[in-house]
């Protein structure tokens, strides 16, 4: 949507054109022992950590997260990783898969040598969709091994022009 010099633009006329912030911010704690993805994490009072979202007219988000990470393990494959996971559909880990989480866009947490700490991390991946469909986006968790506990996970969604 373009707007003339001068014109008078409301909320509405903004959101309209650029979509709002969506975000999920639970700050509970969870285990993972999976090598492979999961969007569960043993424990914690709120699974999946995710939220519904419409995509803005210009069909582009940026999808943010942060997480806490640490792992039992002290070998070379005590690590954690922390991705989205985006599907079609209003209702949070259900629908169609459309961007499958993948360790490329992961935020890692490596392996440590003694018993590991808390450790935050951050992360942030552009995605493109279909202008006005609806989407949730999800975050995936899995370890390399031993046990990782994720806490204070967030994702959110900001619209892109």
């Amino acid at each position: 949507m373009a707007f003339l010099a001068g014109q008078t633009l409301t909320a509405k006329m903004l959101n309209d054109a650029f979509g709002e912030r969506k975000e999920h911010l639970p700050l509970d704690s969870g285990t993972v022992n999976s090598v492979g993805y999961t969007t569960t994490r043993t424990g914690a009072t709120v699974n999946p950590v995710g939220v519904a979202f419409v995509a803005p007219s210009s069909g582009k988000v940026t999808v943010h997260w942060h997480v806490s990470m640490r792992n039992t393990d002290t070998t070379v494959n005590g690590f954690c990783l922390a991705a989205p996971q985006i599907r079609q559909g209003a209702t949070i880990d259900s629908g169609t898969l459309v961007h499958t989480v993948n360790d490329g866009v992961a935020t890692q947490r490596p392996s440590q040598a003694t018993a590991s700490k808390d450790e935050h991390f951050a992360g942030s991946h552009p995605f493109t969709l279909t202008a006005g469909a609806d989407y949730n986006v999800v975050l995936a968790f899995r370890v390399g091994a031993g046990t990782g506990t994720f806490s204070r996970a967030s994702v959110w969604v900001t619209p892109d022009s």
